[in-house]
């Protein structure tokens, strides 16, 4: 599986969804299968990968059931069964292109405000421009739980027949603390913690459910 975690739009928690994507294919399926590439200039999640091997000692793996990498391991991760690519914010057409052409999903995440719309749109018809509209799916982050925004924003892309992920991923401090101590977050000790792992353990369902379901299809099309 080849799942690509981009979107036009920072601060909506790509990062924080790439990684626990990839924990939930490396959980399902063995360590030994998943890889995550670090795509992103930014380094986001190679840094949160040290942190965690500098807070287990040194020489020392932390407990990932996934192997990171970045750009720089070349084709490394060919090897693997399931890759998460951790994509450039706001890529180029060129880059967008190939997400399309190469991936089984790519995950769109987007807060659940009202302007956050206003970015996704134009971002999602350029992929479905480039035929992927069978190939991604918006995923609601950072759901407040006071307010019903992520619903109503789930209704709209509904409205407007845009692909979503049924469940959302509620916000949660977990997830920072989980990055600033370079762990995941089903590692911390926290209901809550373990309320957004949960999140993402649906959302990483659907997912797999989705790619399974068009390799069916394409397989019965033959």
């Amino acid at each position: 599986m080849r799942i690509n975690v981009l979107g036009d739009k920072g601060g909506v928690g790509k990062s924080v969804t790439a990684v626990h994507l990839a924990a939930v294919l490396g959980l399902r399926f063995g360590e030994a299968t998943t890889a995550l590439v670090d795509a992103d200039p930014n380094g986001s999640v190679l840094r949160w990968r040290e942190r965690g091997r500098r807070d287990e000692g040194e020489g020392e793996e932390a407990g990932w059931p996934f192997e990171v990498m970045g750009p720089e391991d070349g084709g490394g991760w060919t090897r693997y069964e399931n890759v998460v690519f951790d994509s450039q914010g706001r890529p180029s057409e060129a880059d967008l292109r190939a997400a399309v052409e190469g991936s089984d999903l790519i995950v769109v995440p987007t807060t659940p405000e009202g302007l956050a719309i206003n970015t996704l749109m134009p971002f999602v018809e350029a992929i479905e421009e480039m035929g992927g509209r069978d190939r991604y799916r918006v995923l609601i982050t950072m759901a407040p739980w006071w307010n019903r925004s992520a619903s109503h924003l789930g209704g709209l892309l509904e409205r407007e027949g845009i692909p979503a992920f049924r469940n959302h991923v509620r916000r949660r401090q977990a997830f920072d603390t989980a990055a600033v101590t370079g762990r995941l977050v089903y590692e911390l000790s926290d209901r809550r913690a373990r309320d957004g792992w949960r999140d993402y353990e649906a959302v990483g369902e659907e997912a797999i459910e989705a790619i399974m379901g068009a390799r069916r299809r394409t397989l019965r099309g033959r």
